[in-house]
């Protein structure tokens, strides 16, 4: 859920973060990425055109591994954020 997350985000905003502070040639980069990604606010995530999101990512950052996704609700929230 949280890859479909990343690729919507990208795809409104044009970018990640991480894809835009970090460079491709550093060998830390998986490393740098991890830890961005770790560190960072869902509202700085989920920021400029993406903001409609917000909710989604609220919901699917709640889940554990073992849950089950709420799919009705999840579907319903990116209806409202995309449409």
């Amino acid at each position: 859920m949280i890859s479909l997350l990343y690729l919507l985000i990208f795809f409104i905003n044009g970018r990640l973060l991480w894809l835009v502070k970090l460079k491709r040639g550093d060998p830390n980069h998986f490393e740098m990425v991890t830890a961005m990604k770790q560190d960072l606010q869902l509202t700085d995530l989920c920021s400029d055109k993406a903001e409609s999101l917000l909710p989604f990512a609220l919901e699917i950052y709640k889940l554990k591994f073992e849950d089950e996704p709420p799919y009705q609700k999840l579907a319903h929230l990116l209806r409202k954020a995309l449409l």
